[in-house]
């Protein structure tokens, strides 16, 4: 039941799109933590726990969860684990194209012009995504 399980898991379309996600944003996030001279090992364990573990890992669990309950509802007519994953897919790659949208623009592929003095810094929808909250 589980080799079933890792098997749907890991041929599902979505998840490859997640696992493709995380790899760019790992790449792009040490390509522009070398730029800015940030780069520090205990970064990529953090990534691998943050990223891998929670939310792949957390992801496959409701994943799992929807497989093996069906479509019974959680309290409310229409709410199953189904939609849940989907909510959490939704959250999740909306947090990786957070993540890779700032790697971009640490590295410098913003399109602004770089003879212009920078803006005051402001928190935006991409800070706000992909902020580290101590987790």
């Amino acid at each position: 039941m589980i080799a079933e399980l890792a098997s749907k898991f890991w041929n599902d379309g979505k998840v490859e799109i997640l696992v493709l996600l995380v790899a760019l944003d790992f790449f792009l996030g040490v390509i522009a933590a070398l730029k800015l001279g940030t780069f520090r090992l205990s970064y990529v364990a953090d990534f691998v726990r943050k990223d891998v573990i929670f939310k792949i890992g957390g992801y496959m669990l409701l994943y799992a969860g929807a497989l093996y309950a069906g479509q019974a509802d959680i309290l409310i007519s229409g709410l199953d684990l189904g939609v849940v994953a989907g909510a959490a897919y939704v959250v999740i790659l909306a947090a990786m194209v957070g993540s890779i949208l700032n790697s971009v623009r640490e590295i410098g592929f913003s399109g602004d012009d770089p003879d212009t003095d920078p803006a005051p810094v402001q928190r935006n929808a991409v800070d706000m995504v992909t902020a580290n909250e101590g987790i």
